[in-house]
């Protein structure tokens, strides 16, 4: 996976992520809800923002896109752990919380996985995605991910009721007052997503 040219889309435009990309992150809208912390942009001084741009880019084995409305950035995707050999990687992809339910996530997420099974010639791709993110795991479906399995680990975005939300019972376990949360791992293989193509096209 080489340098990349301009990736359009109807309404985005992708890009390899570049810093003066990132400074404008931090212009971003916050999730309401704290089940979603993880993925504000809360990094604001000049160090923390270039800390962050190498944290993510600093790999060899990481790709990541920045994703644009005209010439404003409203997410960013990532193809990590790139093995060329075996042809698979990790999927990542945060959409600003202003400019969700709006269908970028979906027009973002079809136009990279065509890129990267078509013209990438990659063969699998595997995801990680916490299992209360029930609006993420619907679109991942969507595009024929499956589920292969599931962990734990701990929950530090403050505190959540999840004996109150129906919901959210089965993606929580208390553990002496210590709460975890269910992450699930899904995989995408390119037979799959061709489906989805036919499917999408027809």
């Amino acid at each position: 996976m080489g340098s990349v040219k301009v990736i359009y889309s109807e309404n985005l435009r992708f890009e390899e992520m570049k810093l003066q990309d990132v400074f404008k992150f931090k212009d971003w809208e916050k999730h309401k809800s704290s089940l979603y912390a993880d993925y504000n942009f809360d990094e604001s001084t000049e160090k923390e923002i270039k800390d962050w741009f190498l944290w993510k880019t600093g790999s060899f084995r990481s790709k990541y896109f920045t994703i644009f409305l005209k010439d404003t950035p409203i997410g960013y995707l990532s193809f990590k752990s790139i093995n060329e050999r075996k042809k698979r990687a990790v999927l990542g992809i945060v959409i600003e919380p202003g400019k969700i339910e709006k269908g970028f996530g979906k027009e973002a997420l079809f136009r990279m996985l065509k890129y990267y099974f078509y013209e990438c010639n990659f063969e699998k791709l595997y995801l990680e995605v916490a299992r209360y993110n029930k609006r993420a795991i619907l679109l991942y479906k969507k595009m024929g991910f499956e589920k292969t399995g599931s962990f734990m680990r701990l929950y530090e975005n403050g505190d959540v009721d999840f004996n109150e939300d129906e919901n959210l019972k089965n993606c929580f376990r208390d553990f002496l007052g210590v709460k975890f949360y269910y992450t699930d791992k899904m995989v995408l293989y390119r037979n799959a997503f061709n489906e989805v193509v036919k499917c999408i096209s027809s």
